[in-house]
């Protein structure tokens, strides 16, 4: 537990955002096993070809017990007896009285002489169910938890209860055991070692002795010698208890929730301790786990829980708890109100960015003299500080609504409010590229809103909520400018090509709203006052099936035009000063004449 804590906690260190650890225990973790006590439960088997080692057992136990006393060990030990389980051998528990342990030698001895030997048939035998068995004896609570295996034969795979080797891994962590300990022929070594991966030990080898198998007895002392070394490692551990509640603590004083669900004979006391308050300890009694999860979940976004680490945070919280009562400043729908205001407002600033940085960034695009002017300025701003309170806010209601219900998909949630955000200023772009047509501009708004809500998951995941709204923001504005250009480049709708200059041209979409060229601010053309052009020196736009291009009248006047409007073709071509106009309603190439003018 407090390995795991410790990695939570510095997972959330970094964010900026409500950091809450929901914590799922089975109670109060135990201490580190004592030293002083360790049980050990021998697997032996029985079969014919094993009276040696049986012998080995029975006459080498005292010897075997006296090193681990030597080493001030409370122990006490047990042994469950097998064969081949398909054939109807059943193991054998050695019972003394009542209990399957027992410290005193001499009895143990005295009950290995009763086991009856089974024939055991041919290998392999049922060591795999047997081992299972050991793991779940009733090993005392606080004792090192110790199983060694006896015997000459592979193990039976599937065995009659235990399908396979990592199944018979599972058994043995799930239960806890800290050693397993292996007496074997070297031929199976490879195999049984797989099951030390969960409960590490040693492994003595059948027949590779100085005594051989004829002397077994004088093995067991070096393996209680093993055995007693192996627990002595954690006689210098951190009891657990102490450093879970110590990074507990921590966690609070970086204000990060701890909420815990506990299972079994969960500690109320040590789970108290841990999360700081008894409100934030739920329990799960059998079939009601699912309840536990909703209760705790439902904390995390109360306003009692929540509504303490915002206290006196932030200008917005400030305001609103000066202008309400007290006792509304706990309740949910405050609580609410205030994120949604919150979230809000940091997707409006970005919002209101991302607006300006695209219409600055068409004006750069039709080479205008300004970069905003005041009317751009104003429209660009209330138009994202809209779109960004609407999709803030969405995306938080909906997040809400997912945690609740489906959690996996709560990032959904802020995907949708971005994707939201993206609509909405793409297709306030409408108002600033001419004649592009708003249901484009929608939809290259939606696919470039999910793009950055997908940028902001990933890095919001990655670091933290403020690199994920910066990193958002920025792919948003860049996804929408694209896509909005990528949908204009593959439109069949006329366009007005500028040559700036040989290698420089831009491209305007025509429809009913008029292209300007001119000297005025408003131009979408600028053309340069001292060189004699109006304010508006002529409009470019699409009547129908018709391109028109609509002199201003004084400046037809100065060039003694008689007619002011003119009907332009696919490819024709006009010429004010180094920029030269051509028209383009089809996709193939034209060479009409240029007219200068």
């Amino acid at each position: 537990m407090d390995l795991g804590l410790a990695t939570a906690i510095e997972q959330l260190e970094s964010s900026s955002s409500d950091r809450h650890i929901l914590l799922f225990t089975d109670g109060q973790p135990a201490p580190a096993p004592s030293p002083e006590q360790i049980d050990i439960m021998i697997v032996l088997d029985v079969t014919s070809s094993m009276n040696e080692e049986i012998a080995g057992v029975q006459q080498g136990i005292q010897n075997f017990a006296q090193e681990l006393k030597k080493r001030k060990l409370d122990a006490q030990i047990g042994l469950i007896a097998f064969g081949d389980r398909l054939f109807g051998e059943e193991p054998q528990i050695l019972n003394f009285d009542g209990s399957v342990f027992t410290p005193d030698s001499d009895r143990f001895s005295e009950q290995v002489g009763s086991i009856q030997q089974v024939n055991g048939n041919d290998p392999p035998e049922s060591s795999l169910d047997a081992l299972a068995l050991a793991a779940r004896q009733p090993f005392r609570s606080h004792a090192t938890k110790v199983i060694l295996l006896i015997t000459d034969a592979p193990p039976l795979i599937p065995d009659r209860e235990i399908p396979s080797l990592e199944a018979t891994t599972n058994v043995l962590k799930e239960n806890q055991i800290a050693q397993l300990h292996l007496v074997i022929q070297p031929d199976d070594r490879a195999t049984f070692e797989q099951l030390q991966l969960s409960a590490p030990g040693e492994t003595f080898l059948l027949g590779e002795t100085a005594a051989g198998r004829q002397g077994f007895e004088s093995v067991l002392p070096t393996i209680g010698k093993a055995i007693a070394e192996t627990t002595l490692k954690e006689e210098d551990r951190q009891p657990i208890v102490e450093a879970t509640l110590n990074i507990g603590q921590t966690a609070l004083s970086q204000k990060i929730n701890i909420i815990a669900v506990g299972t079994g004979d969960a500690d109320q006391n040590f789970l108290t301790q841990l999360t700081g308050e008894d409100k934030k300890v739920f329990y799960a009694n059998s079939g009601e786990f699912d309840q536990a999860f909703q209760s705790a979940a439902k904390l995390i976004y109360d306003s009692q829980l929540i509504g303490e680490q915002k206290q006196n945070q932030g200008i917005l919280y400030t305001l609103l708890s000066q202008s309400l009562p007290k006792n509304q400043l706990q309740t949910p729908q405050f609580r609410f109100i205030y994120d949604a205001l919150r979230t809000g407002g940091w997707t409006a600033i970005l919002s209101v960015g991302a607006s300006l940085a695209l219409i600055v960034g068409q004006n750069l695009y039709q080479r205008r003299r300004r970069l905003l002017s005041l009317g751009e300025t104003s429209i660009g701003t209330v138009g994202g500080i809209v779109a960004g309170l609407v999709a803030g806010s969405s995306g938080l209601l909906v997040s809400r609504f997912l945690i609740q219900s489906i959690p996996t998909l709560a990032p959904g949630g802020p995907l949708l409010g971005w994707t939201i955000l993206g609509t909405m200023l793409g297709g306030g772009m409408a108002r600033f590229v001419p004649n592009l047509k708003i249901g484009r501009a929608v939809l290259g708004g939606f696919l470039g809103g999910a793009m950055g809500g997908m940028g902001f998951v990933l890095q919001a995941g990655a670091s933290n909520e403020i690199a994920g709204r910066l990193a958002g923001s920025a792919i948003l504005g860049f996804c929408i400018g694209m896509m909005i250009a990528l949908l204009e480049l593959l439109t069949r709708q006329a366009k007005l090509i500028v040559h700036w200059s040989p290698t420089e041209q831009r491209e305007f979409l025509l429809g009913s709203r008029p292209i300007i060229l001119g000297s005025s601010s408003e131009a979408n053309i600028y053309l340069p006052k001292k060189q004699g052009y109006a304010p508006i020196t002529a409009q470019v736009f699409q009547k129908g099936e018709n391109i028109i291009m609509q002199y201003n009248s004084s400046y037809g006047q100065a060039k003694g035009m008689k007619k002011l409007e003119h009907q332009l073709k696919d490819g024709d071509r006009r010429k004010f000063g180094q920029i030269t106009l051509e028209v383009k309603t089809s996709p193939e190439p034209s060479n009409r004449i240029i007219s200068t003018h």
